[in-house]
Order: C-alpha cells, then sequence, then structure tokens
C-alpha cells in the first residue's frame, strides 16, 4: 500500500465516521420527532374521548329530564347537544393509528348507537303519553345497561392511550440517553482515528523524511554513503529514497572519476563512450579534452621530425604545420564556445533568425567553393526553448563536416527544419549533403585525430561527440546516416518545450 493509499484509507475513515455520525443523528432526530407526534396525537386522543363521555352524559341528561320533568325542549336540546359530541367524535377516530385502537374506536362507537337507538325509543314512549313505560325502558336499558358499557368502554380507551404514552416516554427516553452517548462515541472515534493518523504520519512519514533530510545534509557535507533503510518500501517515500541513494550513487562514483583521472587511471575510450558523457562532471570532460590538445601537439611534433628525416619539402611542411594549427585552432574554438554540455542556458529563440546566423558563418567558404546551398523551413516553424549558443555551434559542427565530405569545389549542401507532431511535439532539423560520405559513427568512438588523414577529415571526432551530447541533453536525439560515396544525412529531434 503506497502513501496516497494510506492516507486516503485514515481520511476515508475519518469520512466515513462523519457519514455515520450524520445518519445516526438523523435518524435519532426523525424518531425523536416521531415519538413525540404520536405523544402529542394519544394526549390529543384522550382529551377527545374525555369529551366526548362528558358530552353524552350531557346530552343523555335531556332524555331524563324529558322523561321525569316533562320538558318540552329536552329532544331539541338533545340533538343540539349530540353535534359536538359528533364532531369529536369522528376527530378520536381518526387519530385511531393502529388496529387497537380502531378496535376499541368500532366497540365505543356501536354502543354509542345503542345509546341513541335507546334514546330514540325512550322519546317515542314519551311522545306516545306512556311515560311509565319509558322511565322503565331508561333505567333499564339505557341506566343500567347501554351507559355502563359506554362509560367502561370509553375509560378503558383512556387507560389504554395511558399505557401508550408510557411507552413512547420511555422510547423517548431511550432516544434521549442515545442522542446523549452518540458525542462521546463520536468523540471517541475521533480521537482514536486522529490519534492513529498521528502515529501513522510519525512513524511512516515524519521519521523518513527527518532521515533523508538528515542524509541530505551529510551530502551536503561531503558524505555520499547510502542509505537504505527506507528503499523496502512500496510508496513514494521508498521510490525517493531509492532515487536518493541513486544520486549519491552517481555523485559518488563521478567524485572517484575525477580522482581517478588525477592520477592518469581514467581511460579516454570511457569517458567518450555515449553514456559516460552524459554522466561524466563537466570539468573532467574538459580536462580530458585539453589532455587530448596536448597529445594533438606530441603528434603534431613527431610528425614534423618524421617529415624532415624523410626530406619532405620546406613547403609541404610549412603547409602541414598550418593545416594542424587551423585543426588545433578549431578544437579549441568549439570546446570554449560549447563550454560545458551538462550546464544548458534555456531561453526562447527563434529557429529561423539562429538557422540564418548559421549560414552567415559559411558564406564566404560556400562563394569560394561554389557550393550550391538549399535552406527550407516550415511556416509552423518559430521560437522554440533551447540552448542558443549550443544549439548553434551543434549546427555549426555539421554544416561544417558536411562541407569537409564534399569536393573542394562544387557539391550540394541542404538544411531543413520542421515541426513534427508524434507522441509530443518536435523540432526536427535535417542536414545532407551530395558528398563523399564518410564512417557515420565518430560519435560513439575515441576521438582520434591522426596526422595521417587529410585536415578536413580530422575534424569530426569532438565536433560530433559534443553535439550529439547537447542535444541528449537538450531531450533530444542526433541521427548520422552515410554511405561512401553517396553523401551523409544528420538529423536532429528536439522536443518542444512550453
Amino acid at each position: 500500500m503506497n502513501l496516497r493509499q494510506k492516507l486516503l484509507t485514515v481520511f476515508g475513515g475519518l469520512a466515513l465516521l462523519a457519514i455515520v455520525l450524520a445518519g445516526i443523528t438523523f435518524w435519532l432526530a426523525w424518531h425523536w420527532q416521531t415519538a413525540q407526534e404520536q405523544l402529542n396525537s394519544h394526549y390529543q386522543r384522550s382529551l377527545l374521548l374525555q369529551n366526548v363521555r362528558a358530552e353524552a352524559f350531557r346530552a343523555f341528561k335531556e332524555v331524563a329530564d324529558a322523561v321525569t320533568e316533562g320538558d318540552l325542549d329536552a329532544r331539541q336540546e338533545f340533538e343540539a347537544l349530540l353535534k359536538p359530541l359528533e364532531r369529536d367524535f369522528a376527530q378520536w377516530t381518526e387519530l385511531a393509528h393502529n388496529q387497537e385502537e380502531r378496535r376499541q374506536v368500532a366497540a365505543v362507537r356501536a354502543v354509542y348507537r345503542q345509546l341513541l337507538n335507546d334514546a330514540e325509543e325512550v322519546f317515542a314512549l314519551e311522545k306516545a303519553g306512556q311515560r311509565r313505560a319509558a322511565i322503565e325502558f331508561m333505567e333499564r336499558e339505557l341506566d343500567q345497561t347501554g351507559f355502563f358499557a359506554f362509560e367502561e368502554l370509553t375509560t378503558q380507551a383512556v387507560a389504554s392511550d395511558v399505557k401508550f404514552r408510557e411507552v413512547l416516554l420511555a422510547q423517548l427516553e431511550k432516544t434521549l440517553h442515545t442522542a446523549q452517548a452518540i458525542p462521546l462515541i463520536a468523540a471517541f472515534c475521533t480521537l482514536s482515528l486522529i490519534l492513529l493518523l498521528r502515529a501513522y504520519l510519525s512513524a511512516d512519514l515524519f521519521t523518513p523524511l527527518q532521515r533523508l533530510e538528515q542524509a541530505m545534509r551529510d551530502a551536503s557535507r561531503g558524505d555520499f554513503r547510502q542509505r537504505s533503510a527506507e528503499d523496502s518500501r512500496a510508496d513514494e517515500l521508498g521510490a525517493i529514497n531509492r532515487a536518493f541513494d541513486q544520486l549519491l550513487k552517481t555523485i559518488a562514483a563521478r567524485e572517484q572519476m575525477v580522482e581517478t583521472s588525477m592520477t592518469g587511471e581514467f581511460k579516454v575510450q570511457s569517458l567518450l563512450d555515449g553514456q559516460a558523457l552524459k554522466t561524466t562532471p563537466s570539468r573532467l570532460l574538459l580536462h580530458k579534452l585539453v589532455s587530448r590538445i596536448r597529445a594533438r601537439l606530441l603528434q603534431f611534433k613527431k610528425s614534423a621530425t618524421q617529415g624532415i628525416v624523410h626530406g619532405t619539402s620546406e613547403d609541404q611542411q610549412l603547409e602541414g604545420v598550418l593545416e594542424q594549427l587551423n585543426i588545433l585552432s578549431q578544437v579549441l574554438t568549439r570546446i570554449t564556445e560549447f563550454g560545458f554540455p551538462l550546464d544548458l542556458n534555456l531561453a526562447s529563440t527563434d529557429v529561423v533568425t539562429l538557422l540564418h546566423d548559421v549560414l552567415m558563418r559559411f558564406q564566404d567558404e560556400l562563394a569560394r567553393r561554389s557550393v550550391s546551398f538549399e535552406i527550407t523551413i516550415a511556416p509552423e516553424v518559430g521560437e522554440v526553448v533551447v540552448d542558443r549558443l549550443k544549439l548553434r555551434e551543434v549546427l555549426s559542427a555539421l554544416v561544417r563536416n558536411g562541407l569537409s565530405s564534399l569536393p573542394e569545389r562544387g557539391g550540394k549542401l541542404g538544411i531543413r527544419a520542421s515541426i513534427e507532431i508524434a507522441e509530443d511535439k518536435e523540432l526536427l532539423i535535417e542536414i545532407a549533403n551530395q558528398g563523399r560520405g564518410q564512417d557515420p559513427h565518430p560519435v560513439n568512438q575515441e576521438i582520434t585525430l591522426s596526422p595521417v588523414r587529410s585536415g578536413r577529415e580530422q575534424r569530426t571526432g569532438v565536433g560530433l561527440t559534443l553535439a550529439k551530447a547537447i542535444i541528449e541533453q537538450h531531450g533530444g536525439r542526433l541521427q548520422i546516416k552515410s554511405m561512401i560515396g553517396a553523401g551523409s544525412y544528420v538529423k536532429i529531434a528536439i522536443p518542444l518545450r512550453e
């Protein structure tokens, strides 16, 4: 599990805890509100039922007044008192929420209807002048049977509501206790996750970072020992430590290369190999190139001595001296102008202007030797981010090598610049000539400048070696194709930077 996954797991746990707590809080609030509404509803049911019972007593008292006192308005008053009773009865019926409550409503309503029928019978007997029969029927059916049953059923319904309210109150009390415990549980879980996160950050993040910081401080003081304690980790910190150990290894190797170069144990061939050239310190590269210049001077001295021994004419010796000095001057110029390939000064550069600057360097030679020159620049080629001076020297070296392959007079040389869009945008610069061709691999060989070869043949080694290093430091590629007698083709591809 990498660092990102570990952090996502911890923070995901915190987020999940927050969601769970929010859900529990929402459920508690909903449960509390529902229980409170049910409690209020049952309070209202009890009050309505008590009102129904009281209004029923008042209404049926008019029946007794009609029989015992001969109240002529008793029936009208009875019917008037029944209206609020029916209204309260209907509301009480609507507040029945379960089967038990609906069964209570049905039983009370059945007894109530029977009371109404008995009251109608009493009023009918009274109206027919049968007062004694009306009194007997009222005492037997209303007072002893109907009203007793009505009172018993309503009392049971009220008692049932009281019990149900007690259950609701107990549930509300439990909900309240749960709600009071939730903050404590949330605080405990949050504190546990925070302590877990702190322990993880301390053990898996802060401590390794402190070790890495100490290793960097030691490296700044010259201690390049590798510290692989965290290399076995599979997360990002392990990758950083492995990369840092590789950096220390590379720095230590470079330092050793510098030390061995001072004792003469480092070979020029290994220095000039492609990968070694990119990782060799700039000062060591310059030291080796200067060593090669000294060797060149020794070769020049030996050549001059041999020329005298074999009777070479004075003019030929002078010409050889001038040629050797010219080559030596060009080598020194390239070294000083190219500087160090590892140190790039990147800036926005106009490719069109750069190519014309390169051509202006060879304008006199092109005219003197009657070389046909062609340059093609695609419209989309504009400014690119490169080291202008070093890229100019690379192009100059390639043009110079192309001219060295042409005859003394005539020949054709061309440059083409374009933008290639493949996986990434790249600046393509192609240089071709119709000369005699040459060895296409001087960039991978040791710098050798033999006096047996002609001057122009001796110029390719240093120029192409440095050119390849500079192009690769730009993140690009330099490819050379050459066939003896068919000319040479050089392709430079440099990725475009924003």
